[in-house]
């Protein structure tokens, strides 16, 4: 909440600013009073946003271009929609969301969420340090419940260093290498996923 991109009751505006953070996408927007917020922060590569609409919404993303999206709601809750798997994401709640092909979301009237961005260069990174190429992200996935905590830890730690000034006395290898643990997390503790065996 300290560095605040955007706050607007325009529909229109505060369309086109999220798009440019995020990805091109319509919207359809239903009942509740327009009242978009949105705020950023990242470490190196890794990018975490804030964001609400007020209103009851529903979003058409572009698939992803070189990243994927992990959606927390604070308040309230969404729908996800990704390559046909749909996910409730209740408040408190993590999930994962990689489309190849197509995406649609639904926010209830005073959804808040956390989003971070990863970029698929920590996916490969950790694919290669790791030697397991068939490591992927599923299209639309929570972070299951049992493993809730150890994630919150771990989105409280890159939290804090978003916090940080940027010249704060942080190693940029350590940096990296949390960065990396969040991408490895998100690849390996997915419902069902083979690398975890």
């Amino acid at each position: 909440y300290q560095n605040r991109l955007f706050h607007s009751d325009q529909r229109a505006l505060s369309h086109w600013q999220v798009a440019q953070e995020l990805a091109d996408h319509t919207i359809d927007w239903k009942r509740g009073a327009v009242d978009v917020a949105m705020y950023k922060r990242r470490v190196r590569r890794l990018e975490a946003y804030g964001l609400r609409y007020g209103a009851d919404v529903e979003l058409t993303p572009r698939p992803f271009v070189g990243f994927m999206l992990v959606h927390m709601p604070l308040r309230c809750a969404a729908e996800v929609e990704s390559d046909g798997q749909r996910v409730e994401v209740a408040e408190g709640r993590a999930a994962l969301i990689a489309p190849k092909h197509s995406v649609r979301l639904r926010w209830h009237a005073g959804t808040e969420q956390l989003i971070l961005k990863v970029p698929h260069t920590l996916a490969h990174e950790v694919r290669a340090l790791h030697g397991r190429h068939d490591m992927d992200f599923a299209p639309g996935c929570l972070i299951p419940s049992a493993l809730a905590p150890q994630w919150d830890m771990l989105m409280q730690s890159v939290l804090g260093v978003m916090r940080l000034p940027s010249d704060s006395a942080l190693s940029p290898l350590w940096l990296d290498d949390l960065e990396r643990n969040v991408a490895l997390f998100a690849l390996t503790h997915q419902p069902g996923d083979r690398a975890t065996a």
